[in-house]
């Protein structure tokens, strides 16, 4: 898949308070997709995804969309609108045509007033049912079907990158460990709603060495046998150079999971069971994080 940085529409920022460390996770989809309709003609839809800057992986997720469609050559109308990854897409006209994005989360999460828009764009997208073969394109009182999209096929393009900290200001003010942290996975190109990153732990020991630890799941929207997530460990040297790497993979849905062990008492080291699935509480493994380092005590 051929991927074109385009647009950055999620800033995830994670900060560690003993090194100051962010990790930025930017995420660029932009699509266009071309709709047949009556009459030979072709609506042709450009669209933008990107995050409502908070999301809450116990809900369902939701992702903003901005763009704009063409039906006549040279005249476009500003979208925006809202993808639900598990049900469907809405976009929305702008009675205004300024608004080009929707900024309208606050601590009551989405709440958009739908009066101000002049036509409507619905695209089902729940495969869990009989698949409804139309769209329909709402313009005041008329109702128009047309086919529907795949919006699962988009260009997605995932960059990590972290920076921050007294340890980084003598050399670079960011490092992009994308390839490190996207390898375990496959190819940059995990769906947006899927790959989830943060930094776990970070430690600076005597000799100037960072030690980082990230936590890493790819959960396919609901759990499926594809999910999957684990620890990733890099070290780098005061000059920002990479000189470890390792990923170490914790959870398989179906397989194997882990959790934290609060009978172990260590003055640094915390432990952390492997069981053998969700409903069986077999251990079958076993690992130590200690500063930022995991020991594997039995291997799984």
């Amino acid at each position: 898949m051929k991927h074109i940085l385009l647009s950055v529409f999620i800033l995830l920022t994670y900060n560690i308070k003993s090194q100051d460390i962010e990790l930025i996770h930017s995420i660029s989809s932009n699509q266009t997709y071309y709709i047949p309709l009556e009459n030979d003609e072709i609506l042709t839809i450009h669209l933008n995804f990107y995050s409502p800057g908070v999301i809450d992986y116990k809900e369902l997720p939701f992702f903003l969309v901005s763009g704009w469609y063409e039906l006549e050559a040279n005249i476009k109308k500003n979208l925006v609108g809202i993808y639900r990854p598990s049900n469907n897409l809405v976009l929305f006209v702008p009675e205004d045509s300024t608004p080009t994005h929707i900024d309208c989360i606050d601590d009551t999460g989405l709440n958009i007033d739908t009066t101000k828009y002049l036509e409507r764009f619905y695209f089902p997208l729940n495969d869990n049912v009989e698949r409804i073969k139309n769209a329909i394109w709402s313009n005041g009182d008329k109702e128009t079907l047309i086919n529907t999209i795949d919006f699962d096929k988009k260009n997605v393009c995932h960059k990590i990158v972290i920076r921050g900290g007294d340890w980084w200001h003598h050399v670079n003010p960011s490092l992009d460990i994308t390839d490190f942290v996207i390898s375990p996975f496959g190819n940059n190109d995990i769906f947006l709603e899927d790959y989830n990153i943060n930094i776990h732990s970070s430690n600076l020991d005597s000799l100037g060495n960072l030690h980082l630890l990230f936590f890493i799941t790819n959960e396919y929207v609901v759990p499926s046998s594809l999910s999957s997530g684990g620890y990733y460990y890099l070290m780098l040297d005061k000059y920002q150079s990479i000189t470890r790497s390792n990923y170490l993979e914790t959870y398989n849905q179906g397989k194997y999971m882990s959790y934290f062990d609060d009978t172990f008492r260590h003055p640094t080291k915390k432990r952390f069971l492997i069981i053998a699935d969700w409903s069986d509480s077999q251990v079958i493994g076993s690992f130590f994080i200690d500063n930022s380092r995991i020991e594997i005590e039995n291997e799984w």
